[in-house]
């Protein structure tokens, strides 16, 4: 959905014989990279390692080296093959990179050896804005685009809250940003239309069922076109937050131990006529912990429903288990199962006692829905997704939702479920 617009392909480590100038001159920064930049008063030799654990750079300090990078993480280790310490390359930034005092040249004089001295008071490196080694002019223009990015991170995804695609534009992308607010609009459109377009005769004639299979299409589409609809307002948000960030693909949270959800389920079932069918929603959050890689167990389904009147309510709350199966660069898929459980208390009101003192009737009920799931999640951040979740019920006491609406037991159901997550 984000499109990799690196066009610096590999990494290009300048030799310490050369001047700062030179290297300046002889960097070629694309966008969508960074630098790290080794000042000098440092000896030995480090090997720059990429996520994947491969080398990409190999170092010999000693005078000022900079190396252009691919926005990431990056491991520095040193000639035994040790990590001396893990740094982040963003977009359009240098980084200038303190080290160990293992690292200080003891022949250096004090001014040089400053910064690898300062490496034992702080754990992260100094953030420094614009590209060092750059012509005056030319750095104060970089400087102006880093900032106009750290300001547009907050900016572009609020603009796109508000006009679906909007922040695509302020990011320099108008096309992208056209096709964002085309495609919302019409997927709202479209759940409007479908919508209005139900009969509300059908099912007030006893035995009328010629327009149920059309009734249930009808009431499928809505469920699909809504979820749809609101997957791609969040993700062209969270899309307009990653383009004003640094435009590079997402590095999912694998190693996370916590994940919160909020889930919208929508199932197609009968409701009161002769015979007619509605859409029932069900809004849940959801706690799950990884137990071992690709395996997730929590607590599910979480939520309150009541009538308008409040004189129902029921409280629902279940355990999911799923293993994931695969793991790419953007998407994950998972399957597995889980109950979902509801306790109802209601208040029985009747006609006799409606005006009298004495408190209603309360009465209760439990219900049990064990049901599999199919679950696939697209990244288009590090920490946040966007999910599909089907799945198949089977109620075997009386399933309640909003509005006090139930579905019958054992009512075989297909539930359609669009998620958010964020990963910790």
């Amino acid at each position: 959905m984000i499109p990799v617009s690196w066009a610096l392909a590999g990494v290009l480590a300048l030799p310490v014989s050369m001047p700062a100038s030179a290297a300046s001159e002889a960097a070629v920064q694309a966008e969508g990279s960074g630098r790290l930049v080794f000042e000098p008063g440092l000896r030995g030799t480090l090997s720059v390692v990429d996520a994947k654990g491969e080398e990409v750079a190999a170092l010999a300090l000693g005078r000022r080296v900079v190396v252009d990078l691919p926005a990431g993480r990056y491991t520095l280790r040193d000639a035994q093959g040790s990590d001396v310490q893990t740094v982040e390359v963003e977009a359009d930034e240098a980084r200038s990179v303190t080290l160990p005092a293992s690292f200080a040249d003891p022949a250096a004089s004090p001014v040089a050896t400053a910064s690898s001295s300062e490496g034992t008071q702080t754990d992260s490196p100094v953030v420094v804005q614009g590209r060092l080694g750059s012509p005056s002019d030319a750095a104060a223009q970089e400087v102006e685009l880093v900032r106009r990015r750290r300001w547009a991170r907050w900016a572009a995804p609020l603009l796109s809250a508000v006009v679906p695609g909007g922040g695509q534009a302020l990011n320099g992308q108008p096309g992208r940003g056209l096709a964002v607010f085309t495609g919302t609009v019409g997927l709202v459109l479209g759940t409007v239309a479908v919508w209005a377009a139900r009969d509300p005769g059908a099912g007030a004639t006893a035995g009328q069922s010629g327009d149920n299979p059309r009734q249930i299409v009808r009431l499928t589409g809505l469920a699909g076109l809504s979820s749809a609809a609101g997957l791609l307002y969040l993700g062209q948000i969270m899309d307009a937050h990653a383009q004003a960030v640094d435009r590079r693909p997402p590095r999912p949270r694998t190693g996370h131990v916590i994940a919160l959800e909020v889930s919208r389920f929508t199932a197609v079932g009968f409701a009161p006529g002769q015979p007619a069918f509605d859409l029932y929603p069900d809004w849940s959050l959801a706690i799950m912990g990884q137990l071992v890689p690709r395996l997730t167990l929590g607590l599910s389904d979480a939520g309150v429903k009541y009538t308008r009147n409040r004189d129902m309510l029921t409280v629902q709350a279940g355990v999911r288990a799923a293993y994931r199966f695969y793991e790419g660069r953007r998407l994950w898929l998972a399957a597995g199962g889980g109950g979902l459980f509801q306790g109802t208390r209601a208040r029985a009101r009747t006609t006799a006692n409606a005006d009298a003192e004495t408190d209603p009737e309360i009465e209760r009920a439990f219900s049990a829905v064990p049901y599999v799931h199919f679950d696939a999640r697209l990244f288009l951040l590090d920490r946040w997704s966007l999910g599909l979740m089907p799945r198949v019920s089977v109620p075997l006491l009386a399933r309640r939702f909003r509005g006090g609406r139930t579905l019958p037991r054992y009512a075989t159901t297909f539930e359609l479920g669009a998620n958010m997550g964020v990963y910790f």
